[in-house]
């Protein structure tokens, strides 16, 4: 009779761990589609009441300075997207959501664009150019750019969670999921970034 009760409470326990894990699991799992949902809906203040660190999902700083007609195109790709979650996993307080994104490439465009637009300008600076026309290439140059079909990327993003301390799941920051959810833009700093290393470097 004792061995049939220690197997009833080891199975009672086992399903309510089980229950509690599926619990999670979905928890989890909501957060990042809220989170999307928000992205995509632009409501910052839902996007910062599901993120660990609030305010760090705003534009990239590359588009800072783009005439606004640029921006609004940059905007409508960001959100964009598809998306599927396939998967979590848990690590103590923390959790990993493998979400299946598909999303434009605007980033290789616009470096072709930032490059040529550094050529063209250094050229019309140098024939004595007034800011309005610098201006007006910049924004011809990106617009250029953008008009033309962008490639569709697939990949997995690995998107890190934490549970605070009102047992509530949270959204850790990351360069991965910042690149996804704005068009491969991630590319595009990388190559601002070298190039202020580059002019860095050589004023020196």
């Amino acid at each position: 009779m004792l061995c049939k009760r220690k197997f009833a409470l080891i199975l009672t326990l086992l399903f309510s761990t089980l229950l509690l894990s599926a619990c999670s699991e979905s928890a989890s799992k909501k957060t990042v589609s809220e989170f999307l949902t928000a992205y995509q809906e632009n409501n910052q203040s839902t996007m910062d009441t599901l993120t660990k660190d609030p305010g760090k999902w705003g534009s990239p700083y590359v588009i800072q300075g783009l005439p606004e007609s640029i921006i609004s195109k940059y905007h409508a790709f960001f959100v964009d997207f598809k998306y599927t979650i396939e998967r979590e996993e848990f690590i103590g307080n923390k959790a990993n959501v493998y979400v299946k994104m598909t999303y434009q490439d605007a980033g290789t465009p616009s470096i072709k664009a930032f490059n040529d637009y550094q050529t063209k300008a250094g050229e019309m600076n140098f024939s004595g150019s007034n800011h309005e026309q610098i201006m007006s290439l910049l924004e011809d140059t990106f617009a250029t750019a953008l008009s033309a079909k962008l490639e569709p990327v697939e990949e997995t993003i690995v998107v890190a969670l934490e549970r605070s301390e009102d047992e509530k799941w949270k959204i850790v920051t990351s360069d991965e999921f910042q690149n996804a959810l704005t068009s491969n833009m991630g590319v595009m700093v990388a190559a601002i970034e070298e190039l202020l290393t580059t002019i860095g470097t050589t004023g020196e």
